[in-house]
């Protein structure tokens, strides 16, 4: 436990840069709306579509987290390149900034919209955050020159890492499903 807990504040200046980027995107989607909003709709579907159109809430649960497992472990693995990681933060951010304009527009209140994303988004932002701080990390350490002992440490860190995706953002990513499904689908 103690060394989770010391991984964990290990990760806290790449987590938080991950977060910036994400925040970063929510705000230049915000105010990009205006210059795309007729592909706003299209854009909105194709992130979307399948997720919560099941009948069977187990099922949405399952779609739900099984996508935000996907998400997670892309931003995990493509730390190792930095850059992709780095996009899809700041990309996840644009999208909702576009989502949440585009509900606007619709004639959604901001505090509907706060009232159903803030209930799973407080389990999937740090979950996809701390997934992104894992990988950039990783890559970091990688990158960063070590000589011949590097790659040991690399298959450490690896090993580490997973145990803090494993013991941290799935159980993460599983409540948020869930209350996704039970509380904020029921909110919009």
């Amino acid at each position: 436990m103690m060394r989770l807990r010391r991984e964990l504040s290990g990760l806290k200046t790449y987590a938080v840069f991950a977060l910036s980027l994400f925040f970063c995107g929510i705000i230049l989607g915000l105010l990009s709306y205006p210059l795309i909003e007729e592909r706003v709709g299209y854009l909105i579907e194709l992130a979307f579509s399948g997720i919560l159109v099941e009948e069977d809430d187990f099922a949405t649960m399952l779609n739900v987290f099984t996508r935000n497992l996907t998400a997670t472990l892309m931003l995990f693995l493509a730390g190792i390149l930095i850059l992709p990681t780095i996009a899809i933060m700041f990309t996840n951010g644009f999208i909702i900034g576009l989502v949440g304009m585009h509900a606007r527009s619709e004639g959604v209140t901001a505090l509907r919209m706060f009232g159903a994303v803030i209930p799973h988004g407080i389990f999937e932002v740090p979950a996809l955050a701390l997934s992104a701080g894992l990988g950039l990390k990783l890559g970091g350490e990688l990158a960063n020159p070590g000589g011949e002992k590097r790659l040991g440490k690399f298959i450490e860190n690896v090993r580490t890492l997973s145990a803090v995706y494993i013991l941290v953002v799935m159980p993460l990513l599983l409540i948020a499903a869930v209350v996704e499904v039970l509380v904020s689908k029921n909110l919009v």
